[in-house]
């Protein structure tokens, strides 16, 4: 946060007294089970954790929800659920806070794409569905159920 200060940004914390206003460039939520109700307004979001070695945040809520995922390369936790992430665009790793920067610009450049990455979504979960009512159906077949 201290970084984000010293290139001018205003930060808003979410559970602190601080005064959202139209001069705030970052709203930190920091705070745990509320996430959701942003994901549905915010369409570009970094999931805290990956920066560092914590481990990332899991993205399934906000790819569900349509937005843009920005996370750092520490996300050994849900690795699988990234790499497909990245496979459909859906998500983008950065190395630090400058990337972040960049990439949260491209995004305000691009044209909103949330219907594009929900509709990605349903894809690869229609596609999972499949795949495991198949291996079910073999097994049934072979008696193995």
């Amino acid at each position: 946060m201290n970084e984000m200060k010293k290139n001018n940004l205003r930060v808003c914390l979410h559970n602190s007294n601080d005064k959202l206003d139209k001069n705030t460039d970052i709203y930190l939520v920091n705070s745990f089970g509320v996430t959701k109700a942003f994901y549905k307004v915010c369409k570009t979001v970094f999931l805290g954790g990956s920066l560092i070695q914590h481990g990332g945040q899991n993205p399934l809520e906000a790819a569900i929800h349509g937005c843009k995922i920005i996370n750092g390369p520490n996300v050994w936790n849900f690795k699988e659920i990234f790499d497909l992430l990245y496979t459909y665009k859906i998500s983008k790793k950065v190395k630090n806070s400058r990337e972040i920067t960049n990439e949260i610009d491209k995004t305000f450049l691009l044209k909103n794409n949330s219907q594009k990455v929900i509709f990605n979504i349903k894809r690869i979960g229609d596609k999972i569905l499949n795949l495991t009512t198949k291996e079910i159906n073999l097994l049934i077949n072979k008696n193995e159920i």
